[in-house]
């Protein structure tokens, strides 16, 4: 089974805009990824700077609580249609 997706821990993305560590840890995989045409997703994104962070470096996809806490289905669909965050 071929490896399409890679999944970036929160422990790495919780301290992201402060810790250069987590930084040069976090940008090395996007660029992996990217040499490699890999999608990679960033999970525990909780705030505005990360998630600024992580769309300059090029992430595909984003998970947190600044995007949203965990919804029922109905809630959702209603989040779906009023996002700010549009993709």
């Amino acid at each position: 089974m071929p490896v399409k997706t890679i999944k970036i821990d929160k422990s790495f993305i919780l301290s992201l805009a402060s810790d250069e560590n987590d930084q040069q840890i976090v940008h090395t995989v996007l660029s992996l990824a990217n040499v490699f045409n890999l999608k990679v997703v960033a999970e525990g994104v909780e705030d505005v700077a990360s998630l600024e962070i992580l769309k300059d470096w090029g992430c595909d996809i984003v998970q947190g609580y600044y995007i949203s806490r965990p919804l029922s289905r109905s809630d959702l669909e209603d989040w779906l249609q009023n996002t700010p965050f549009g993709e």
